[in-house]
């Protein structure tokens, strides 16, 4: 049980004789569920279904939200039903020019918040994410959400 409660971000709430109560991080074991479900199939699911699949594979009394699908999972708006995607940071290139071309070949523009987690292991010392989002995108504003949006400065084929 060290293992998962390491894991999974567990604490200690309650002993009693021969039995140890384990409180399990809802954040950490709602994408490890996410990651599993998602790296087990093939292509996309439609939003709604994977949060369907997703909600029920979760224990009882955990909620799972879209947030928790950041760094592991692309979201695609822009397509009608939304679907949702395995791209886990794990298997993206380590270059930052790289990385972001690969990024761009997946979805053409980006939401900051979308990207950022695609970004954070890549920030050097002095550096930010927005350093980083100037040197390598340009930059639009989403008519619809008035959010600042992010594409590859080279030309796209």
């Amino acid at each position: 049980s060290s293992g998962i409660n390491a894991e999974y971000g567990g604490t200690q709430v309650e002993e009693s004789d021969s039995e140890v109560y384990i409180k399990l991080s809802e954040d950490k074991v709602c994408r490890f569920y996410a990651e599993y479900i998602l790296s087990s199939s093939a292509g996309m699911f439609h939003l709604n279904e994977f949060m369907e699949v997703w909600n029920d594979a979760l224990p009882e009394g955990m909620t799972p939200r879209e947030d928790h699908l950041k760094g592991i999972a692309l979201v695609s708006r822009n397509k009608t039903p939304c679907t949702v995607s395995y791209l886990p940071l794990s298997d993206l290139p380590v270059d930052p020019a790289s990385r972001f071309n690969h990024l761009f070949s997946r979805q053409e523009k980006w939401h900051q918040d979308d990207i950022t987690p695609y970004l954070q292991d890549l920030i050097g010392p002095g550096q930010t994410v927005n350093s980083l989002l100037l040197k390598h995108c340009r930059s639009s504003t989403d008519p619809v959400t008035k959010k600042k949006m992010y594409n590859s400065r080279q030309r796209q084929t």
